[in-house]
């Protein structure tokens, strides 16, 4: 099974375009993702297509919000 890491960068009409920690893209409709899938959630490839990965999600904002501080800090 594939290990890599696709996140949501957009919808568009109904249309999740993903983009994959090793630069690929690709787009899905919306409907055949997990229930609660949104713009930023993390998804794992698995047999029924793809699961929410919501503890990456939850690294990745805390990861982006510890640059952000130190960027502004006084």
């Amino acid at each position: 099974m594939d290990d890599a890491i696709y996140v949501i960068d957009r919808i568009e009409e109904g249309i999740a375009v993903l983009m994959c920690d090793s630069g690929g893209k690709m787009e899905i409709p919306l409907s055949d993702l997990p229930s609660g899938a949104h713009e930023g959630s993390c998804l794992r490839p698995c047999e029924r297509g793809f699961a929410l990965d919501e503890g990456e999600e939850a690294t990745r904002k805390r990861r982006v919000e510890r640059k952000l501080n130190a960027l502004f800090v006084d």
